[in-house]
């Protein structure tokens, strides 16, 4: 029995379909959805504890809600986070004060079990303007995002 060119196409077809779905099934599932990612990720900024240590008290004592500048980043999450007891929510460069604290993201990005984040805390105390600066990388430890290394500055 004689094959044909198409014949042989096809089973090559078959078998490298085969072989890319049998790739893909035995690929790792990470339990998160993109919407939880973002929500621990920024979670985990907000509540950055070396970020947190560096905002004097008085700071801290003003803030009612975490507020987070609309700078462009594209959110894919729900920002219904709570962090000790007090709500985050988006605002717009018109919503702010002079007076107010708030975080703003540059970068946020991720791919498979890796973040990487750039983001900014500005406040005013006794009448000066502050912002501290923080590059930071995360990765998934137990299900749960966590920071694996940064950099401050302000």
């Amino acid at each position: 029995m004689k094959k044909t060119p198409q014949l042989k196409l096809l089973v090559l077809l078959i078998m490298f379909v085969t072989g890319s779905m049998s790739l893909i099934a035995q690929q790792d599932v990470k339990p998160c959805t993109m919407h939880s990612d973002q929500d621990q990720i920024i979670e985990q900024c907000l509540s950055f504890r070396p970020l947190v240590q560096k905002i004097p008290n008085e700071v801290l004592a003003r803030i009612t809600e975490y507020e987070i500048l609309d700078s462009g980043i594209a959110f894919k999450s729900s920002l219904n986070i709570e962090i000790n007891d007090k709500a985050t929510t988006l605002i717009s460069n018109k919503d702010l004060s002079q007076s107010q604290a708030y975080f703003s993201f540059e970068e946020l990005s991720v791919e498979n079990d890796r973040a990487s984040v750039e983001y900014k805390f500005t406040y005013v105390n006794k009448g000066i303007g502050y912002t501290i600066s923080i590059s930071a990388v995360l990765g998934i430890f137990n299900d749960h995002w966590s920071v694996m290394n940064y950099e401050i500055t302000n």
